[in-house]
């Protein structure tokens, strides 16, 4: 996903929702992906539709858990981008409740 704020700033959001077998399942994978360095999911959106590559650092994150489901967030500037830690942290948080495709 690309937003493009009117403003002509660019980010680049991955959003990930992983179903799990129950809701301990999830609560121990939302453990997991809350620890920096963990590990991290590749989003197949990237592969799919690279409109500039973008590494995605874990550090400004989101996620929200339901149930046994866990959607996981990442935010980082795209080309062009100049948004702060705390305004890509946001984005992150905000992204991690967007309803499932």
């Amino acid at each position: 996903m690309l937003l493009t704020p009117p403003v002509g700033k660019r980010v680049r959001v991955s959003v990930a929702w992983v179903g799990l077998a129950n809701a301990r399942e999830a609560r121990e994978f939302d453990s997991l992906m809350e620890i920096h360095g963990s590990g991290d999911i590749t989003p197949l959106g990237g592969v799919l539709s690279d409109p500039g590559h973008v590494e995605f650092t874990g550090s400004r994150y989101g996620s929200d858990r339901d149930g046994a489901a866990v959607t996981v967030a990442e935010a980082e500037n795209a080309a062009g981008g100049q948004f702060d830690h705390d305004t890509l942290d946001a984005i992150a948080e905000v992204a991690a409740h967007l309803p499932r495709l």
